[in-house]
């Protein structure tokens, strides 16, 4: 008796392999993806800190009420990294006598 592969054995070892090579061709796929999204926080969440630290140095008493804390809405210019843009806006509020509240807000 010969022992020897049939074609259905070849059949089904190539499916099996080919299975496995797309479901790891898929995992790249979504890997990527998922790093697209974390690479877009990532610059958000730099550009956010960036500009509340320069916020944070414009923090004068003589220019409490006119400079770039005074009470309202504000927006930054637009910033594209890699392709993405990037749209910086602020609102400071005023909860008392001495102390503002800034919200920063990144969309992109």
């Amino acid at each position: 008796m010969r022992k020897s592969l049939t074609l259905t054995e070849i059949l089904v070892s190539a499916f099996i392999i080919a299975t496995v090579f797309v479901a790891i061709i898929a995992i790249f796929v979504n890997i990527r993806g998922l790093t697209r999204g974390f690479e877009k926080s990532y610059y958000a969440t730099l550009l956010a800190t960036s500009n509340l630290n320069n916020l944070w140095l414009s923090a004068r008493e003589d220019i409490w009420d006119s400079g770039d804390l005074s009470v309202g809405a504000h927006n930054f210019p637009s910033v594209t990294i890699e392709g993405t843009t990037y749209d910086l806006s602020y609102t400071v509020i005023d909860v008392g006598k001495e102390y503002r509240k800034v919200e920063f807000t990144v969309s992109w």
